[in-house]
């Protein structure tokens, strides 16, 4: 068994199992806590849902990549878990002040432009090659920051889009941070890794209350609003390896973003055709 723990792979197994049972434990709470104050999402024009459910289950996102990063300091975490874990607090408090008062549009995009801009600007962390991804390659700073942040806030939005029908936002969520986290695996990325396992456990857990009957939760913007930083966080952090980290892979530096862009394909299309329907 002590042969058996030695390895990062196997700590990351654990920690996975860990968050399942914390993920049980705070979901329940939380349902019982929403349930006791009325914390419901009321059903709405649009709403698939005709009766009040709880929300706030985003709040057990938020607290097991708490408790992920202080089990990753074990792997020696630098200062982009810090960066991060700074930037998506403040993602968080955006999603729970708007599922408390409704915020507008305007000023929870200028509150999540904050938090992505911290986290570009205190990692260093932006778009600066595509490798020659539509013959692009170079792409100086002016270009690529502003570029890495609104393809973060555009996966942002697109997650938050996908959260209207049971189960969806979830199911796609474990299957981008799945793909997501095999990559970072294959160049011993793992702190995003970790970051992974953790979203996939949070959401692995959240889907068994999410449909069901007695126990129903939603995450509401609390919880997607992480999720979908959290994706952008880790797509961009994908476009942004070292030359090193790449020839772990079986096919060409070029083809990462069309990989990308594959994986990410349902949020993506799903904002064009929320776009298009409501033109």
């Amino acid at each position: 068994m002590a042969l058996f723990l030695t390895t990062k792979e196997s700590y990351l197994l654990l920690l996975f199992l860990g968050l399942v049972v914390l993920s049980l434990f705070s979901i329940s709470h939380i349902l019982k806590l929403a349930q006791k104050f009325n914390w419901v999402d009321n059903p709405e024009e649009r709403s698939m849902h005709t009766l009040p459910v709880p929300s706030y289950g985003g709040i057990a996102f938020f607290l097991n990549i708490i408790m992920a990063f202080v089990v990753l300091s074990y792997f020696k975490v630098n200062s982009v878990a810090i960066v991060f874990l700074v930037s998506v607090s403040i993602i968080f408090f955006v999603g729970l002040i708007d599922d408390l008062r409704d915020w507008s549009p305007k000023r929870k995009i200028i509150f999540e432009l904050l938090a992505i801009l911290l986290f570009i600007v205190g990692t260093e962390t932006y778009i600066q090659d595509l490798h020659g991804f539509l013959f692009i390659h170079h792409l100086p700073m002016w270009l690529g920051m502003p570029l890495t942040a609104l393809v973060i806030l555009f996966l942002v939005q697109a997650y938050n889009l996908i959260d209207g029908i049971d189960g969806l936002a979830s199911m796609v969520g474990m299957v981008l941070f799945t793909a997501f986290g095999f990559l970072f695996w294959f160049v011993d990325d793992y702190l995003f890794l970790g970051l992974c396992v953790t979203c996939l456990a949070s959401l692995f857990t959240f889907l068994w209350f999410n449909i069901s009957k007695t126990k129903r939760i939603f995450m509401g913007d609390t919880g997607s609003l992480v999720m979908g930083f959290s994706i952008g966080v880790c797509a961009i952090r994908l476009l942004t390896l070292t030359e090193v980290q790449l020839a772990h892979f079986s096919f060409e530096a070029s083809k990462l973003p069309l990989l990308l862009i594959f994986i990410l394909f349902v949020p993506m299309f799903d904002v064009l055709r929320v776009m298009l329907v409501r033109r």
